[in-house]
């Protein structure tokens, strides 16, 4: 598989915010703890910041655990709505803010940017957990 993947590293784009990587996974495993965190004084978005940000690290770094994953709610968006004729004013196209906004967010912008002839499609690149 790494083979591979090096194979085919010349043919993509050179702007990837990180290297092609590849895990072996047996779909056969469960897991093996599932944690439901609730509460009537934190809000849900907040009690997922701090299961991802916190207590997923922490369990992380526990000897012999492998992966941990966070569900159950959507991690933090970042919405922009940009008037293309004003930033074209302005001297910025939507590329340009397309690239301050990836760089800008740990997690990449996804979804679309349009405006009345043209749309530019934004990609999940985001790593897995």
């Amino acid at each position: 598989m790494e083979a591979a993947i090096n194979a085919a590293r010349s043919q993509l784009p050179t702007d990837l915010p990180s290297q092609p990587t590849y895990r072996k996974v047996n779909p056969a495993d469960a897991p093996i703890l599932l944690l439901s965190l609730t509460s009537e004084n934190v809000q849900p978005p907040e009690i997922y910041d701090a299961a991802d940000s916190i207590l997923a690290q922490k369990i992380a770094q526990v000897s012999g655990v492998g992966q941990v994953f966070v569900w159950g709610s959507a991690s933090p968006a970042v919405r922009v709505e940009a008037n293309p004729r004003q930033l074209n004013s302005y001297g910025i196209s939507l590329e340009t803010v397309r690239k301050a906004l990836q760089s800008a967010n740990a997690n990449l912008a996804k979804g679309a940017v349009s405006d009345d002839t043209r749309t530019y499609t934004i990609t999940d690149t985001d790593p897995t957990i």
